[in-house]
């Protein structure tokens, strides 16, 4: 379904933009598509643990075919708009069903294996369709959205084949009360908030870097073959990251990291307005990449990992509510910034914010267990982790 996202995002401002569409419009076509998701999400994913995931998905996928058949013929300004709204509001109906549907029943490894995979599915499914839909646009500037709209239709023929009941048809069981431990409810639920801090501010950098970078390069004379290679690059950065977090537990529930993580991001925001003398914009980019794929895997993470069983719809609902609320702000508060103090502006906006959220983060943790403020808290990637971070994450098996 990021492949349709691709798609559709490329056709919808690339059409935009050939009718004379400019600035804060166009940008609004993109951003009222992460308004309704981020709006939706929480309704959406709560609805799913009570209703079921999969009714809740079936009927995400129709509004987003009915919004991409909608947006195909556009002349107005408005339609184009509302038409990425709904298909915003149908995609807060499928996601974050789909990723509860994956936190289920899992813990530590299992877990992490499952959102990696995920992680990496869905990065794989943007470059795939934001590369196709340059090549459709060129032969139709509506193939793209055909397409799009064809593997909807596929993606819900899937989603329906299985005749027999499985997960995605149950309703979530009511939460089990969890035992006490060295890592309480309130503990795990903090954790939770310090990841969505970093996956907002991280969403906020990439909805920057892809709205607004075209500006900056074509100052700077960049050609479309660098720009191209250096969103390449950070995607590249970020497949990467998530092979290395799969393989490895020293991120897991350490508040060290997360604070770290956003200080050496803030320096690397800090390079895009001296690019591209001296590989400036390459070292931004990586660490662009590799950001937005640690805060997305640690939000998401600790999300599923701190919801109580039952609930993991509202937990993975927050998380891409956070995810479209970062994705929408960013843009926004970025092309008022460049508007006022210049194009290089939002990327020291977007250091600025990295580094309030490492001191909120720095806040938060002073009621952490000791060994997370340390650094020296149990990692959560073993196939059978401690007694303490099992209670930490303990879920209906």
């Amino acid at each position: 379904m990021d492949c349709v996202g691709g798609l559709s995002w490329f056709a919808v401002s690339r059409a935009g933009a050939d009718r004379g569409v400019t600035d804060l419009p166009l940008g609004m076509l993109g951003g009222a598509f992460f308004l309704s998701y981020s709006v939706g999400c929480p309704a959406m994913g709560r609805l799913s643990d009570r209703a079921g995931r999969r009714r809740v998905m079936v009927s995400g996928l129709v509004v987003a075919w009915a919004a991409l058949r909608w947006a195909r013929r556009w002349e107005e300004l408005w339609v184009g708009w509302a038409a990425m709204a709904l298909f915003g509001l149908g995609m807060s109906a499928f996601w974050p069903p789909l990723i509860a549907w994956l936190g289920e029943g899992h813990a530590g490894r299992r877990l992490l294996d499952r959102l990696v995979i995920f992680s990496l599915a869905w990065n794989a499914g943007i470059m795939l369709g934001s590369g196709a839909a340059g090549w459709l646009y060129e032969r139709d500037p509506v193939l793209p959205l055909d397409a799009a709209a064809a593997l909807v239709v596929v993606a819900g023929a899937v989603l329906l084949w299985p005749a027999r009941r499985d997960p995605l048809d149950a309703v979530a069981a009511p939460a089990a009360e969890q035992p006490a431990g060295e890592w309480g409810s309130a503990d795990r639920r903090r954790m939770m908030l310090m990841g969505w801090l970093g996956e907002f501010a991280s969403g906020a950098g990439m909805g920057t870097l892809g709205a607004l970078f075209p500006q900056l390069a074509v100052a700077r004379q960049v050609a479309p073959a660098v720009h191209g290679g250096l969103l390449g690059w950070a995607r590249v950065t970020g497949l990467l990251t998530y092979l290395l977090l799969m393989k490895t537990r020293f991120w897991q529930f350490r508040v060290p990291v997360l604070v770290a993580a956003g200080g050496l991001t803030a320096l690397g925001y800090l390079l895009v307005p001296v690019g591209p003398q001296a590989g400036a914009w390459w070292v931004a980019f990586a660490v662009a990449g590799v950001a937005s794929a640690f805060f997305y895997l640690s939000s998401l993470y600790y999300s599923l990992a701190g919801s109580e069983a039952g609930r993991e719809g509202a937990g993975s609902s927050a998380h891409e509510a956070v995810v479209g609320a970062g994705l929408l702000a960013g843009p926004l508060v970025g092309g008022l910034a460049a508007r006022w103090w210049g194009i290089g502006a939002p990327y020291i906006l977007v250091a600025v914010l990295f580094v309030l959220v490492a001191v909120l983060q720095t806040i938060l943790a002073a009621g952490a267990p000791a060994a997370a403020r340390a650094g020296l808290g149990a990692g959560l990637g073993e196939d059978e982790p401690s007694d303490a971070v099992a209670r930490c994450i303990e879920r209906a098996n």
